[in-house]
């Protein structure tokens, strides 16, 4: 039934016919000469003159010409009408078969829509599927924000270990200063050669020692940014941290602790 209310609604097409009374525009008559286009009124019978006294014989005869001329005539007429009905049937014949193939285009373009339903259908249910993942997302990116304000709020206590490592970069440029200028003063002490060796191994020694240091606090650098990004990532990172180094978090004892390395080197 909805196949045929949808087929019902595409416009029909207009089909252009001819009707057989078109071809016959007179009735024929008894009598009619068709050989001409225009109808002729009926031949009267060829009967003898009035007064002309003829045989039985002589009237039958006639009688038998008058009927086999307008059987004869009647004959063509009929035939005549018979190609006409041919034609007629021939133009029904393919006024049907248009219409088959009309009908036929109809039912593709019907199966398309079908199609192009269905697909629609498909895309709707999916993206309702999508809709849904969404809100899903949505509250995982809700509940993440709510972790991440208590991941901001576990940050604001690392801001002691960033001032310590601002502190090692400076003092990474001083030893660094203190490098170029022994340097600088190797290469002014050139005046005495054994002097120059001496003071040359005691420079080495000391770019040693400096180097020794300045990996020290680089080591010490990159254990400190591990703690930090403990702490930053997890809330169990600042008790981990407590438990390897006792007392970290304590700037009293961080000033003390640093206040001791730099009197023991």
């Amino acid at each position: 039934m909805k196949r045929q209310r949808e087929v019902s609604s595409i416009e029909p097409r207009r089909i252009r016919t001819r009707s057989m009374g078109s071809h016959i525009s007179t009735p024929i008559r008894y009598g009619q000469d068709l050989s001409s286009s225009s109808p002729s009124p009926a031949r009267p019978l060829e009967v003898p003159a009035v007064g002309k006294t003829v045989s039985n014989s002589e009237t039958i005869t006639h009688i038998r010409r008058n009927i086999h001329r307008q059987s004869t005539l009647f004959l063509k007429q009929l035939d005549r009408n018979t190609t006409v009905l041919k034609e007629v049937i021939e133009s029904g014949e393919d006024e049907l078969k248009d219409l088959a193939s009309e009908q036929e285009q109809n039912n593709r373009k019907l199966k398309d829509l079908e199609e192009l339903h269905v697909a629609s259908e498909a895309r709707d249910a999916a993206a309702r599927s999508g809709w849904v993942n969404i809100s899903k997302d949505l509250d995982i990116a809700i509940e993440a924000s709510r972790k991440l304000e208590g991941i901001t709020a576990a940050m604001s206590s690392t801001l002691a270990l960033h001032t310590d490592i601002n502190n090692l970069q400076h003092k990474q440029q001083e030893i660094q200063g203190d490098l170029e200028q022994t340097a600088e003063q190797h290469e002014a002490a050139g005046h005495d050669l054994e002097q120059a060796r001496s003071q040359d191994q005691d420079v080495n020694d000391a770019m040693v020692k400096q180097q020794l240091r300045l990996d020290e606090w680089r080591s010490e650098l990159e254990q400190i940014e591990r703690y930090a990004y403990l702490v930053a990532m997890t809330p169990r990172g600042m008790n981990e941290v407590e438990i390897r180094c006792p007392g970290f978090f304590n700037p009293v004892q961080m000033e003390i602790s640093h206040d001791e390395g730099e009197e023991s080197s």
